[in-house]
């Protein structure tokens, strides 16, 4: 399950901004507001170009147990 507060805080630790997280996945803002809420699915070059530039690991993200 995706970890809204785990992808927040990596974009945080990078000092970037959820933009610019949105350049790095190839994706519209807005596209990534409705990812990240739920309202469609990470495709896996999205997940891999985020963890790439984030320097994260998929598992501590997109594939966590968290639960709101």
């Amino acid at each position: 399950m995706f970890d809204p507060n785990a992808f927040n805080a990596a974009i945080a630790r990078k000092g970037s901004t959820r933009r610019e997280a949105a350049h790095v996945m190839n994706m519209n803002p807005a596209t990534l507001f409705k990812k990240t809420t739920g309202k469609s699915d990470f495709y896996r070059k999205e997940i891999e170009a985020f963890c790439r530039f984030y320097e994260v690991r998929p598992d501590d993200i997109f594939f966590t147990a968290f639960s709101a």
